[in-house]
């Protein structure tokens, strides 16, 4: 059995792995959190209309999904100090794969609120790069990076496509909520589309959204979506809104040492002074932070407004940007071990609306 401190560690690399994978397109309203609602910030014309989606219980919709994430990882030092073996120095790998969602939607916890059953799998999908130096042959070759996992989650939603609650997200796992992060350009959990308007909107009307984190961070960190409805164009028989979004997350900084020596603290034991010492200076030498860069994205959406439902949406943007620092004492001589990581995703996802 691994030492107390050790599976703590273990238990932060893989919030550390959650956070990559749950990070998305900032359609989010988390809680802990709060989210202005999206304000129109040009005049309408008469022919504006209300954009909702058109969610009923007993609906669902199935998307096909064409998904390329492209990973680069350096790192150094010992994955020791994290108490995990496997973990790839270095690794440059693309992955392109196709997949299945289904959105089931269900009678909400309030009025005009609804519960959405996403499931999502990948039954195709091809590996590309180096790990370590050499070729990597499949997906199951970059396990320890976390992509082309099956989703299977539930959000909350409101008629304009806010999330009001999220908690079976994979990073709630220490009641962190979701993490919702422009650059990863779209997270795999969420309904698609953007957030709505309040107020009627046209074409060439802009509407923005701040949505506020504080859980997120050290410091509360602001995801800004900025909306227009840029024209009309007819795709698969439907008379569709071509809606541009573009959205940017500020950076979020997390110094954990503080939390994992509380939480080493609570394995001590009073009658052996030898591990309740090495306990001690383990916590007197720890470091653990995580910094995520600020990230953006860019997506274009194609919006039935008959059926209140995205035909279309396609999402990608720059790289995110993923840095973790430890510090920990090694378990048998106490000498102090160390590890960074640095972890660039790009990732580009186009959903298409197959049947509803």
């Amino acid at each position: 059995m691994l030492p107390p401190h050790r599976r703590v560690i273990l238990v932060a690399l893989c919030l550390f792995v959650a956070a990559c994978e749950s990070t998305g397109q900032p359609n989010d309203t988390d809680q802990p959190g709060s989210s202005e609602p999206a304000a129109s910030t040009t005049p309408t014309d008469a022919g504006a209309r209300l954009l909702e989606y058109g969610f009923e219980a007993g609906q669902v919709y199935t998307y096909d999904l064409a998904l390329e994430q492209h990973i680069v990882l350096q790192s150094e030092g010992t994955a020791d100090a994290i108490g995990e073996e496997g973990v790839p120095e270095s690794a440059d790998v693309t992955v392109t794969a196709t997949g299945t969602f289904s959105f089931e939607v269900a009678a909400g916890p309030g009025e005009g609120t609804y519960s959405v059953t996403v499931n999502g799998t990948f039954p195709d999908s091809t590996v590309e790069g180096t790990v370590d130096g050499e070729p990597v042959d499949d997906a199951t070759d970059i396990d320890e990076l976390g992509v082309i996992q099956p989703v299977s989650t539930v959000v909350v939603v409101d008629s304009q496509g806010r999330i009001l609650d999220d908690s079976t997200s994979p990073s709630d796992a220490l009641g962190l909520g979701a993490t919702p992060l422009a650059g990863l350009s779209g997270d795999l959990g969420r309904i698609v589309g953007p957030i709505l308007p309040a107020e009627p909107v046209t074409v060439g009307d802009t509407w923005t959204e701040t949505t506020t984190d504080t859980v997120l961070g050290d410091a509360p960190v602001d995801t800004v979506m900025e909306a227009t409805l840029t024209g009309k164009e007819a795709l698969a028989g439907a008379d569709t809104l071509v809606i541009g979004t573009t959205s940017t997350t500020g950076q979020a900084d997390m110094d954990l040492a503080d939390f994992f020596a509380e939480f080493m603290g609570a394995f001590a034991d009073p009658d052996d002074p030898e591990a309740q010492a090495q306990l001690d200076r383990a916590i007197d030498q720890l470091v653990f932070r995580i910094t995520i860069d600020p990230s953006s994205s860019e997506s274009t959406t194609w919006f039935d407004p008959e059926q209140g439902v995205a035909a279309r949406s396609t999402t990608s943007g720059p790289p995110t940007t993923f840095r973790m620092e430890v510090a920990m004492p090694d378990e048998e001589t106490g000498e102090l071990q160390g590890y960074s990581m640095r972890l660039d995703v790009t990732q580009a996802l186009d959903y298409t609306l197959v049947a509803s």
